[in-house]
């Protein structure tokens, strides 16, 4: 379950210490420029390579690092496309882990494209495993 945090966002994981509600409002800033998922290295701060490292890493707070990513990913998914994805992610339904593990397993799976932004990464993933239904 989300809690309010700054911004007035509802966060999906309550990251505590690392503050997943102002990562959300950055990464919701920098989407509204559009970005998807094959944007160039230079033009994002993390890659699918660097936020593999630390989803994989023995270090708790690269861990921790990890999850708060992947939960402010899927907090700007909450409000809208990011890139040319999309994602609809039941929030009352699905714990974090679930949404976690397909990101982290989606990054597994797909060393190729690690070299692209993590964020367009991690809303790929999200997409595919939480499509959203055509009515």
């Amino acid at each position: 379950m989300g809690t309010k945090g700054m911004f007035g966002c509802n966060c999906f994981w309550n990251a505590g210490r690392i503050g997943a509600c102002i990562l959300s409002a950055a990464l919701l800033t920098a989407m509204s420029c559009g970005n998807s998922a094959k944007a160039a290295v230079g033009a994002t701060f993390n890659t699918g390579e660097r936020l593999y490292s630390w989803c994989t890493s023995a270090e708790k707070s690269e861990r921790d690092l990890c999850s708060a990513y992947i939960a402010a990913v899927a907090d700007v998914l909450a409000y809208g496309p990011v890139g040319t994805y999309r994602a609809c992610l039941p929030r009352q339904e699905v714990e974090f882990s679930k949404v976690h593990e397909a990101a982290a397993k989606w990054l597994e799976s797909h060393p190729e494209d690690r070299h692209f932004s993590a964020v367009g990464l991690v809303a790929r993933a999200l997409s595919e495993a939480f499509p959203c239904s055509i009515i």
